[in-house]
C-alpha cells in the first residue's frame, strides 16, 4: 500500500539538500559572527546559489572549545555529516547560551538602559545569532510565521541604526539581514509579499545604491534585492523601479565580483518586467528613454 502523506524520494532529497545548505550557511554566519572576518566559500557551479568551504579553514580569534566546535560541525564539507536544526538546539553550549540570553533579555527590558553603541551591536549580534538558529531548517511555515512576527520591521530599524554606525559596526549588520532575508524569503512567496509591505525594500536600497561603495557589494546584498525584487507582484516591481533602484544600483555591474554582477543585472531585469506577457510586445519598453537618458 502508498503512503500519500509520504515524500517523494526526489522531493525529499531536495529538502534534505536544503536544509543542510541552510546549516552550512548558518555555520558561514557564525564563523563570521565569532572571527569579525568573512568565512572563505567556493560557489558550486553545478549547484547553483550552493557554496562550499575552503579547506583547511581556522580560526583566529575564537579559541578551541564548545562554540568552535559547532561551528566546525555546521561547516562540514560533507554535508550528511552536519548536524540538523534540532540536533543543534539540543546541544547543551546551545540550550546554555539561549538561557544566559533569555536571562539577560528580561533584565534589559526591565532596567531599560542607555547602552553605548558597541553594546547595542553586540544585543543585535545576539539576536542574530538566535534568530539564525530559529530560521535554519526550520519548515516554511516557521519562516512564514517569523516574516508575520515583524521580523523585516526590526531589519528596518537594524538597518537605520546602522546607517549612522562606523564600518566595523555597520557592516557586519547589514551583510546579517541580507543573510536573514535570503533565508526566510527564497522560494516563500507569502514571506516576500509581507516583506514588500514594509519599508526594508527602501533600506536596501538605500544601503546597495547609496551606502556600500563598489568593493562593499557582496554577493548576498545582490541576491536578497533579486529575490525581492523577483517574488513582487508587478506593481511592487513597477515601484521599485520607480523609486529609483535600479538607476542606483547598475553602477554595481562594474564589480570584479562575477556573482555581485549577475544578482545586480538580476534585479534591475526583474524590475523592468512589470506586466504579464512582456516579451510579447513589440512596442519600445517604457523605461528606455529614461535609462538612456541617465
Amino acid at each position: 500500500m502508498v503512503d500519500l502523506q509520504q515524500k517523494p524520494p526526489a522531493e525529499e532529497n531536495l529538502s534534505n539538500s536544503r536544509e543542510q545548505q541552510d546549516i552550512f550557511n548558518f555555520g558561514a554566519v557564525l564563523f563570521a559572527l565569532a572571527e569579525l572576518n568573512e568565512f572563505p566559500v567556493i560557489l558550486n557551479n553545478k549547484l547553483g546559489d550552493q557554496i562550499s568551504p575552503i579547506s583547511p579553514f581556522s580560526f583566529n580569534k575564537l579559541h578551541d572549545g564548545p562554540a568552535q566546535r559547532i561551528i566546525r560541525s555546521l561547516l562540514e564539507k560533507d554535508p550528511t555529516l552536519r548536524p540538523n536544526a534540532e540536533q543543534l538546539l539540543a546541544n547543551q553550549y546551545i540550550q546554555d547560551r539561549i538561557t544566559s540570553w533569555r536571562q539577560t533579555s528580561n533584565s534589559n527590558s526591565q532596567s531599560n538602559p542607555i547602552v553605548s553603541p558597541q553594546e547595542q551591536f553586540s544585543i543585535y549580534r545576539t539576536y542574530f545569532s538566535q534568530l539564525l538558529v530559529d530560521i535554519a531548517g526550520s519548515s516554511n511555515d516557521a519562516k512564514l510565521a517569523l516574516a508575520k512576527n515583524d521580523v523585516f520591521v526590526e531589519f528596518v530599524n537594524i538597518l537605520r541604526w546602522a546607517s549612522v554606525q562606523n564600518n566595523q559596526l555597520a557592516r557586519p549588520l547589514q551583510e546579517w539581514i541580507c543573510v536573514a532575508t535570503i533565508l526566510l524569503t527564497e522560494d516563500q512567496q507569502e514571506a516576500a509579499n509581507i516583506a514588500h509591505e514594509t519599508e526594508i525594500i527602501q533600506e536596501l536600497h538605500v544601503l546597495i545604491g547609496t551606502i556600500l561603495s563598489l568593493d562593499e557589494v557582496k554577493f548576498v546584498h545582490g541576491k536578497a534585492l533579486n529575490i525581492l525584487a523577483h517574488l513582487g507582484g508587478f506593481p511592487q516591481k513597477k515601484k521599485m523601479f520607480e523609486m529609483g533602484i535600479a538607476q542606483s544600483i547598475v553602477k554595481h555591474i562594474k564589480s570584479i565580483e562575477c556573482d555581485v554582477v549577475e544578482k545586480i543585472l538580476l534585479s534591475i531585469m526583474n524590475m523592468f518586467i512589470f506586466k504579464q506577457s512582456f516579451f510579447k510586445g513589440r512596442d519600445k519598453h517604457p523605461y528606455l528613454s529614461e535609462c538612456q537618458r541617465n
